[in-house]
């Protein structure tokens, strides 16, 4: 029996040392931005020079629930009190005017860039959960439309696949209504242009590195989206989910945050309604593609109805997309323990039952 402590002794010793910063599934999550806002939870009316809710202003500010300001304080005033009200209103969630762990869990979760409220005119409804428009309701003033898309080194898919996927994410749209695209070759002939950019690209919108800020559109009929290439993007032909999608906690599909784009290229503000594809939030290891009732009504109020379309999709998402849901972590976090457990106990058990048995 002293073999065998002495042989789990070595392998445990061989574990701790080998599996230090390893493990993907949890570390790959640090990267977003916006982790740290997870440290003001429970903060509130009065609660001043807390170190962090500076950063928070700011995310606020960039999704217009604040004004804009070179500066930022650590006080949570009135002001702050009533952008945490108005976010908590347009999803949807109980407007107690806290940073509640419910708040802050939909903040953290990666999202579109486009603002929520622009030029104070919100794009949201709240609990009256139905689609938005820009502010002065811009369309593109034809119905068929041509777009291109520019490939980037950074993001490994297959130009084949990425041309697969921008196709059937624009087919969604025009099987709703009277529109109608098609790929193009140069930016000249294109109407609209899909780009992968990293940080700081020219457009006055900095994408802030892997998860946080996933992508952005321009209203009709500017015609220019950008995606984050610093993303774990994952796609494929089929349309379906891919499988490194399940690989990393990181990954995005980037079909889902295509079709939500779009919405915006066409003129659709963001929806409160939270399975519709133009919710600004998607967490990782999500697929969701299907147009949504909300979607449909939103894009035929603009565009007019297609009369062959015979109604939704009904998609299966990969993960469940409910506000503040922390479920899915804890059950990749108690399937890691059991594999250690596995690994560390059971493993050399019966390694040690099988040589030292006599």
């Amino acid at each position: 029996m002293k073999s065998f402590f002495v042989f789990l002794s070595i392998f445990f010793f061989l574990f701790s040392t080998t599996s230090q910063c390893k493990s993907t599934e949890f570390s790959s999550i640090s990267f977003n931005p916006w982790q740290a806002f997870l440290n003001l939870a429970g903060c509130h009316m009065g609660s001043n020079n807390t170190f962090g809710l500076s950063y928070l202003k700011r995310y606020l500010s960039n999704f217009g629930y604040l004004p804009h300001s070179n500066e930022y304080d650590d006080k949570f005033d009135k002001t702050f009190q009533a952008a945490i009200l108005l976010y908590q209103q347009n999803f949807d969630l109980n407007t107690t005017g806290l940073l509640d762990r419910r708040t802050i869990d939909l903040m953290i979760v990666p999202r579109c860039g486009v603002p929520d409220i622009v030029n104070g005119t919100t794009m949201m409804h709240g609990r009256r959960k139905m689609y938005s428009y820009f502010p002065t309701k811009p369309i593109w003033p034809k119905h068929h439309l041509t777009y291109t898309f520019l490939p980037n080194p950074d993001v490994p898919i297959p130009t084949t696949v990425l041309q697969t996927v921008f196709s059937r994410s624009f087919s969604r749209w025009s099987e709703a209504t009277l529109l109608t695209f098609a790929e193009v070759k140069t930016v000249d002939e294109a109407d609209i242009v899909l780009e992968f950019l990293k940080l700081d690209h020219g457009d006055g919108e900095p994408f802030d590195g892997m998860l946080g800020t996933l992508a952005h559109a321009f209203s009709p009929d500017d015609g220019r989206l950008h995606f984050d290439a610093s993303e774990l993007w994952t796609a494929v032909k089929d349309d379906a989910a891919s499988e490194e999608l399940f690989n990393s906690r990181a990954a995005v599909d980037l079909e889902s945050v295509a079709v939500h784009e779009i919405g915006h290229l066409l003129g659709l503000g963001h929806s409160s309604v939270v399975n519709s594809v133009m919710y600004p939030s998607i967490r990782t290891q999500m697929r969701r593609v299907y147009l949504e009732a909300d979607d449909i009504d939103g894009i035929q109020s603009l565009y007019g109805v297609n009369l062959d379309y015979n109604g939704t999709y009904s998609g299966t998402m990969v993960q469940d997309d409910h506000v503040g849901d922390s479920s899915s972590a804890s059950k990749a976090v108690n399937s890691v323990i059991w594999k250690n457990l596995l690994i560390v106990v059971v493993l050399p058990l019966m390694f040690y039952l099988t040589l030292f048995k006599k």
